[in-house]
């Protein structure tokens, strides 16, 4: 966390060059802006005109289904042992997923 607050928060914003997104992961509520995209009536959409010309911007607000993503790893796991099947991660990604984990640890240790 980069600021202290009074009230309790857990934001998440992205720039992105085309697209700004909103992640509030304690209402569960996500926030998609982005520029010149095609018609989706999925979205609420409306024009602007800029110096470079007419832009359109699209707003959509996905709906985030509540789950619980450790209880869903344990009981995919657990069906796997039970069913002698494959883990919907094997080793390999599971390995490269703990790799970029301890290179942003790394990262930040040597961050002043």
């Amino acid at each position: 966390s980069s600021r202290i607050s009074m009230k309790k928060m857990r934001k998440m914003r992205l720039f992105q060059k085309d697209a700004y997104i909103g992640i509030d992961f304690l209402d569960k509520k996500t926030e998609i802006i982005k520029l010149n995209t095609p018609d989706d009536k999925n979205v609420f959409t409306f024009d602007i005109e800029t110096n470079s010309g007419k832009k359109t911007i699209a707003i959509a607000n996905p709906i985030i289904e509540d789950s619980n993503a450790i209880k869903m790893e344990l009981e995919a796991f657990y069906t796997a042992i039970i069913n002698n099947t494959a883990t919907p991660v094997n080793v390999l990604d599971g390995f490269r997923a703990m790799d970029v984990a301890h290179q942003i640890l790394d990262k930040i240790k040597t961050v002043p």
